[in-house]
């Protein structure tokens, strides 16, 4: 039986390259986004490079209708994994970025995953990986806003992880942390990594049984010592 992928958010820069790599190991795709010439183009150039079967499916990640839709139209004996790309970091921490950062980095993920993980009980590799960020792992000044939503996500995934216990699914969080994208342009950010080595370790995660995957890797020692902190030190700094 052939086994698909659905990619929430397909048009994200670390999602493409995620998707090359699900081909690469011979997954269908289904690529759901909102802008319908991106998913062309990449359905376009996967089926190029991969013997694949690659559909697309519009959705509108900011309408829950849409993200429960999509759950619907997707759910089929095919579907093997489900892959989140979908995040938005707003630039202020007025009422409407802190209800659509909770809305897109928070509800819409989780809204999709709550209605297909059911689906996945009990099939042969099934897998759930989620993007969710660094930023989630301690609330810190700069980007506390984002940080929350995708913090909320992670422990969604912590309890759904623990809900899922012993059904097989593999449910992986990855933590990326500054990734050079269009989301991040223009930003002054150390240690960026690049979209197309963060999409292949989103692409592998399933394979490794780690349940939290940071990447590049070295952003689990440097988030260690951040959550260690006493908070007095984190109020005097510059995080």
């Amino acid at each position: 039986m052939p086994q698909t992928v659905l990619i929430f958010g397909a048009s994200s820069a670390i999602a493409k390259e995620a998707a090359r790599g699900y081909a690469a190991q011979g997954y269908d795709l289904i690529l759901a986004a909102r802008q319908p010439h991106a998913l062309e183009n990449l359905a376009r150039d996967v089926r190029a490079r991969y013997d694949v079967n690659v559909t697309t499916e519009l959705v509108d990640a900011a309408e829950l209708s849409s993200v429960t839709a999509l759950a619907s139209r997707v759910a089929s004996p095919h579907l093997t994994g489900v892959m989140s790309a979908v995040g938005w970091m707003p630039a202020t921490t007025g009422p409407d970025a802190i209800a659509l950062s909770a809305l897109l980095n928070f509800a819409a993920p989780a809204t999709l995953i709550e209605a297909l993980a059911p689906t996945l009980i009990g099939r042969d590799g099934a897998f759930i990986t989620v993007i969710t960020s660094v930023a989630g792992d301690r609330g810190r000044g700069s980007n506390y806003v984002y940080g929350s939503a995708k913090g909320g996500l992670q422990r969604y995934l912590e309890g759904l992880r623990h809900r899922l216990h012993g059904h097989g699914i593999q449910v992986t969080d990855v933590r990326p942390g500054f990734v050079d994208t269009p989301m991040t342009r223009g930003m002054k950010l150390p240690f960026k990594a690049s979209a197309l080595s963060v999409g292949d370790t989103v692409a592998k995660a399933h394979l490794d049984p780690k349940n939290t995957v940071y990447t590049p890797g070295f952003w689990r020692l440097i988030m260690l010592v951040i959550r260690a902190l006493p908070e007095t030190v984190v109020l005097r700094s510059n995080l």
